[in-house]
């Protein structure tokens, strides 16, 4: 039981160690947003089309995906009710 608590404790000063670092982390990003605004915002959007060229290119290369669209937009579609599910009862 001791040794539980202990752990617990530990638990609980590396989350306060990890909060510190985190708000750090918020206040430099928001810092650089305010005083780099359009470099910030190209690196964001170089970002997002990265992330959409690689997914497409995925797509393009998994047979079942590529070949069957109907599939995929089932897919696609199954994944957005069940994320909008989780959404909504996560609050």
């Amino acid at each position: 039981m001791a040794k539980e608590q202990v752990n617990k404790k530990q638990f609980e000063k590396l989350t306060a160690q990890e909060e510190k670092i985190l708000r750090l982390l918020r206040e430099e990003r928001n810092l650089l947003q305010k005083k780099f605004p359009l470099p910030y915002a190209l690196f964001a959007f170089f970002g997002f089309v990265a992330t959409w060229a690689g997914l497409f290119r995925l797509i393009q290369e998994t047979p079942l995906l590529n070949n069957n669209p109907i599939f995929l937009i089932v897919l696609g579609l199954s994944i957005l009710i069940i994320t909008g599910a989780a959404y909504r009862k996560l609050g």
